[in-house]
C-alpha cells in the first residue's frame, strides 16, 4: 500500500512539474491563472495535467524545444494555456 501512495505522489509531483515547465516555455504566469476564478481555474488544469494519457510527448516536447511540434497536438490543456499566454 505505502508503494502505491509513493508512485501516486510522485505521478502528481511529476505532472506540477510538467505543468510548469510548459506554463514557463509558453510564458503562462500560473500566479495571474491562480487569482482567475478564486483559483479554480488552475486546480482545473493542473486536474488535467494530472490525469493526461500524454506526459511522455509533453517531456520530450519541452526537452526538444519546439522541432516543429505544436503543443496543440497532444495537450489536452492546450487552449487554457493559450487564453493566458502573455
Amino acid at each position: 500500500m505505502k508503494r502505491f501512495f509513493t508512485s501516486l505522489i510522485a505521478q502528481q509531483d511529476h505532472s506540477a512539474y510538467l505543468m510548469g515547465r510548459m506554463a514557463n516555455h509558453l510564458g503562462v504566469d500560473l500566479a495571474a491563472v491562480g487569482q482567475c476564478q478564486l483559483g479554480t481555474r488552475l486546480i482545473r488544469m493542473a486536474g488535467t495535467c494530472r490525469a493526461c494519457p500524454n506526459t511522455r510527448q509533453c517531456q520530450r516536447f519541452l526537452e526538444a524545444g519546439d522541432a516543429g511540434l505544436s503543443h496543440h497536438e497532444f495537450c489536452p490543456n492546450a487552449r487554457a494555456f493559450e487564453e493566458f499566454r502573455a
